[in-house]
């Protein structure tokens, strides 16, 4: 059990603002405002709107398959992270076939003008010999076979500005899909929209990778500006309650970003990456923790109370057990924002599919910061 009496002093040293409690204090799971429960997928009846944003994101999936495939097979030593991110990207456009829906899955890949009958029976993947820029009978994408390596197995200069220009293009296109899935996240029913809004989270995790690995500066997430509590939109008690779902959540996740903070405090030079982590991931989510006061508020109801303690899912333990701590955080706070995406719209619903992707970046990132490889550190689907 943690309290904040059994770490009170080095949280004091990384923020004053957590309050010191008793051993005795209540506590809880960091995810207890989760429900955990997935929303219904929308069935072949759903709404002519659904059914076209489904399509279209459907269609962005098959693009970016088939710039993987040009990439990895033009550029056979990118393959190893690439892959998996495709690798993603497949189950995704399994993911919006699935759904059911008319349309979906048929058709041509977006850009390659050749058939895609894989899409609709869910056969994409990596290694797929029928899949978008795959050649039948192999495991490799198209073209991979055919470039071979520098014969001294170092690459020029020539070679290396050719694969961080791939790099740049991908990285490009992943942030402009994660802003067309926000587009169509932001429009769509509630049985759709928390899909739409994990995949923009992924794709934005995936841009900040691709763009790293190219050793070009990570663009950040397409956000839809600041939102204040003006912007609430009317709604019933499920929108309220998805937002006070997710303030306990915030709640939660403040206290375990200052305990990961405070842990690190005395570590020195070795923990200052880490402990910039924990003190971005605290901001972040008290900044949001106060967005969604005024949210409830303007909602004519009373926000949840922080508790005065939080049973943490892992004790931050060194660096390695904080960083364990931040990711684990994140992960759990981003169940509860895309769980809350079904039931919000308007203004709301911007709010939360803003703070996933957010949620989803920032535990990235605290896996990368743990060593995990770049392929390790992304979810396929962030909080879901």
């Amino acid at each position: 059990m943690s309290t904040a009496s059994g770490t009170g002093p080095s949280r004091r040293a990384f923020l004053a603002a957590v309050p010191v409690v008793s051993a005795g204090a209540a506590v809880l799971a960091v995810a207890a405002g989760c429900t955990g429960s997935a929303p219904t997928a929308p069935g072949p009846t759903a709404s002519p709107a659904d059914v076209a944003a489904a399509a279209d994101a459907h269609a962005r999936e098959t693009a970016l398959l088939a710039a993987y495939d040009t990439a990895i097979g033009e550029h056979p030593a990118l393959s190893g992270t690439l892959r998996a991110i495709r690798a993603h990207h497949a189950d995704h456009a399994r993911a919006l076939v699935s759904l059911g829906l008319p349309g979906v899955g048929a058709g041509a890949v977006a850009g390659s003008g050749r058939p895609n009958s894989s899409a609709g029976s869910g056969s994409i993947g990596p290694g797929s010999t029928t899949g978008p820029g795959s050649v039948a009978g192999s495991t490799e994408p198209a073209g991979t076979a055919m470039v071979p390596p520098p014969a001294d197995g170092t690459p020029t200069d020539d070679t290396v500005a050719a694969r961080v220009a791939a790099l740049s293009a991908l990285a490009g296109l992943e942030r402009t899909t994660a802003a067309a899935h926000r587009t169509g996240c932001l429009a769509a029913g509630s049985a759709l929209a928390p899909l739409l809004a994990s995949l923009c989270a992924a794709e934005s995790g995936h841009a900040e990778l691709v763009a790293a690995a190219g050793g070009a500066l990570a663009g950040g997430p397409a956000t839809g500006g600041t939102r204040t509590a003006g912007d609430a939109q009317a709604g019933g008690a499920a929108a309220v309650t998805a937002l006070a779902t997710m303030l306990s959540a915030a709640h939660a996740a403040v206290y375990a970003t200052a305990a990961a903070g405070g842990a690190l405090a005395p570590l020195g030079a070795p923990a200052q990456p880490a402990r910039s982590l924990a003190r971005a991931a605290h901001d972040d989510h008290r900044a949001l923790r106060d967005t969604l006061v005024a949210a409830l508020r303007a909602h004519g109801t009373t926000p949840p109370a922080a508790l005065p303690a939080y049973r943490l899912p892992v004790e931050p333990a060194g660096v390695e057990g904080s960083v364990d701590l931040l990711s684990r955080v994140e992960d759990q706070s981003a169940a509860s924002a895309c769980a809350a995406v079904s039931a919000l719209t308007g203004a709301d619903r911007e709010l939360a599919v803003d703070a996933l992707v957010a949620m989803a970046l920032r535990g990235q990132r605290a896996r990368l910061a743990a060593g995990l490889a770049p392929e390790a550190a992304a979810p396929a689907f962030p909080g879901r």
